[in-house]
């Protein structure tokens, strides 16, 4: 019951953003609109031509939708996002088919029944996937049963159910209801950052504020300029649409080409045409 209440006071929540007079106004473009268009195209382009994951990532976040995703299948996403937190992709694809097993192919169902001790369960799944990280795995096994406690007593469809209430929103107005959203999950290894991750593996069309893109977006001085992550998100969404993509599309790009630069993106920022 306290759940549903948690859930009802959520929605609630969401009907008041959706209705705030201050959403019903746009944030204020920047007025170096130009160059970070310019700065964007051109990391876009570099993407695209350079590294061959963009393009397939573009394509799968462009074929993701919740309605046709099942409370397993975002438990698989939600446990994507922690194992690749801290680590690079070609690392956590390597051992995906071991955690894979190891989770009894993420149905929570099963997960909950064989592993109802979290700490012991989660040496097992250490020793069964060759990945050998207890807390990762501890976070895993709570949320299973974090989701199917959610799944029993939250209002309309559980943990689907939110995410489906979410991405009926106006994106602008997720950012407002974010610090509410990962309260009511209750989800371990789902934080600041990696619950626009969630938001974006189930279909949301957003930007998600991770180190690679701040540090691309910081450098050519668009983080510094704007306030909130909201008016970011903005400024990106103009961005995205005179170059004919979605946000998650430039995010992508921004987050593959930071991704492969870490050391070096400046270098290769400063050697582009740019306005100054």
């Amino acid at each position: 019951m306290v759940i549903k209440m948690c859930w009802l006071n959520l929605n609630a929540q969401i009907q008041l953003k959706k209705g705030e007079i201050i959403n019903k106004i746009e944030p204020q473009t920047s007025p170096h609109f130009e160059k970070y268009a310019t700065y964007l195209a051109k990391i876009y382009e570099y993407s695209i031509n350079e590294y061959p994951e963009c393009e397939e990532l573009i394509n799968h976040y462009k074929n993701v939708s919740i309605y046709e995703m099942s409370n397993d299948k975002i438990y698989q996403e939600i446990c994507w996002i922690i194992y690749s937190s801290g680590f690079k992709n070609d690392i956590i694809k390597k051992y995906w088919p071991y955690i894979t097993e190891a989770y009894f192919k993420f149905d929570i169902n099963k997960i909950t029944d064989e592993y109802s001790d979290i700490d012991s369960a989660a040496i097992i799944v250490c020793r069964k996937s060759n990945f050998n990280n207890l807390n990762k795995a501890k976070y895993c096994i709570y949320n299973a049963h974090r989701i199917t406690y959610l799944n029993d007593y939250l209002y309309e469809g559980g943990l689907r159910g939110v995410l489906n209430s979410i991405i009926n929103m106006s994106v602008l107005d997720v950012y407002s209801i974010i610090p509410e959203l990962k309260k009511q999950l209750g989800l371990k290894g789902i934080g600041d950052v990696t619950i626009f991750h969630l938001l974006k593996n189930v279909g949301i069309n957003i930007f998600k504020p991770d180190i690679h893109v701040l540090r691309i977006l910081e450098y050519i001085g668009l983080f510094k300029e704007l306030k909130s992550q909201r008016e970011t998100y903005y400024v990106l969404k103009q961005i995205s649409k005179e170059m004919c993509i979605d946000v998650s599309e430039l995010d992508t790009a921004l987050f593959v080409f930071g991704k492969n630069n870490e050391r070096n993106f400046e270098k290769i920022l400063d050697g582009f045409i740019l306005l100054k």
